[in-house]
């Protein structure tokens, strides 16, 4: 019988896995566009204009770049929560924030990015799919530049576990089917 390997997963603290299979059953992956690259210059220059928040392997990031993550992720807050909830899920935002960046860098060490056709489609998934909700989020969290920076950055994750992280994870549907049949609880 064939092991399945999960080498990758069981190396990242639990409070990642959450991140790590969004990030696993995420969007199409493709190539890194010159216009791609512009945008992300324009808003870089933007981020720069606020405080940093945390250096990661030498290289500023942003209190702006922190707050578009936060914005893309959590839109619907709710209001009556207390100080101490929303402290600590800022604090829990900011290690998944710094988590992503380092994929990211990483990504694009290896010439691993999202090209503009890829980040306009995903931008389009999103709105429709908030407008066929109903228009449950915020509409403002899914437009403009911020936005299509985030999803390039989501989208740049995805590639780099999928050609980095799952390149040698190979897993047969009958696999799958026994996992889930030793499992029930979790299902």
């Amino acid at each position: 019988a064939r092991k399945v390997i999960s080498h990758s997963v069981n190396l990242l603290p639990m409070k990642y896995c959450f991140l790590v299979i969004l990030l696993i059953f995420g969007m199409a992956v493709g190539c890194k566009s010159k216009a791609t690259a512009g945008r992300t210059v324009t808003l870089q220059g933007q981020d720069e204009n606020s405080p940093v928040i945390v250096e990661i392997n030498g290289k500023p990031e942003y209190r702006a770049a922190f707050e578009r993550f936060v914005k893309t992720r959590v839109s619907d807050l709710n209001q009556e929560q207390s100080q101490a909830d929303s402290d600590h899920l800022r604090s829990a935002m900011l290690d998944e924030f710094v988590l992503r960046q380092l994929i990211v860098r990483e990504a694009q060490q290896k010439n691993l990015t999202a090209s503009d056709d890829e980040i306009s489609k995903a931008v389009a998934e999103q709105h429709q799919q908030t407008s066929a909700d109903g228009g449950a989020q915020d509409q403002s969290a899914l437009a403009g530049a911020e936005r299509a920076a985030e999803i390039a950055s989501y989208l740049t994750s995805i590639k780099y576990y999928k050609s980095e992280v799952l390149k040698d994870v190979k897993v047969t549907p009958e696999e799958v089917q026994e996992f889930y049949k030793q499992n029930p609880s979790r299902y």
